[in-house]
C-alpha cells in the first residue's frame, strides 16, 4: 500500500507536470511514452496538434516506428549511446525543418534551476534593505538591465 508520503509526490507531480512534458516523453526515443497514461499521451499530443500542427504526423509515425522511422533505430544499443536530440538530428535529412526546430524547443530545455538561483540572487542585490522602497516592476526591471549588461562581457 503506497504510503502518504508516496501519495504526495504523486500529487505534487501532477500538479508540475504540463503537457509540454508529456511531449516531451512522447518525443524521447526512449520512452515514447510509454510509461505515460491515456489522458497525459492525449495531453501531449494535443499540444502537439494546436502548436505544431505540421509535426504530429511525424510524431505519431514515430511512435508508431514506421516510416521513416526505422526499427533497428530503436534498439537499446543506439539509444544508450547518444541524446535524444541527437538522434532526431541525426534524421535531418528525412523529416521536415519543422519536426527538428519543434524537438530542440522540446528536448533542448535545461533541467536546472541554477539560472532561476541566480536571478533571485540578483534581485536580492537590487531590492536590497537600501533600495527597500523599489517597486516591484522597477526592481524587475532593473533585475533584467544588470542581467543583460552583465552577460555580455
Amino acid at each position: 500500500m503506497p504510503s502518504v508520503v508516496t501519495h504526495k509526490v504523486q500529487d505534487r507531480c501532477k500538479r508540475a507536470l504540463t503537457a509540454a512534458h508529456y511531449l516531451a516523453n512522447l518525443m524521447d526515443p526512449r520512452y515514447r511514452g510509454i510509461n505515460l497514461s491515456k489522458d497525459e499521451v492525449d495531453a501531449g499530443l494535443e499540444l502537439c496538434s494546436l502548436d505544431y500542427t505540421s509535426c504530429l504526423p511525424t510524431v505519431i509515425n514515430f511512435r508508431a516506428v514506421a516510416g521513416p522511422f526505422k526499427s533497428f533505430m530503436f534498439t537499446e544499443e543506439v539509444l544508450k549511446a547518444i541524446s535524444p536530440l541527437t538522434w532526431w538530428e541525426s534524421q535531418k535529412s528525412t523529416l521536415e525543418s519543422d519536426v527538428i526546430v519543434l524537438c530542440r524547443k522540446i528536448l533542448g530545455g535545461v533541467a536546472s534551476s541554477a539560472g532561476v538561483e541566480r536571478i533571485f540572487s540578483t534581485f536580492g542585490f537590487v531590492h536590497s534593505k537600501v533600495r527597500n522602497r523599489l517597486g516591484r516592476v522597477k526592481a524587475g526591471k532593473l533585475v533584467f538591465l544588470y542581467k543583460l549588461l552583465n552577460t555580455h562581457k
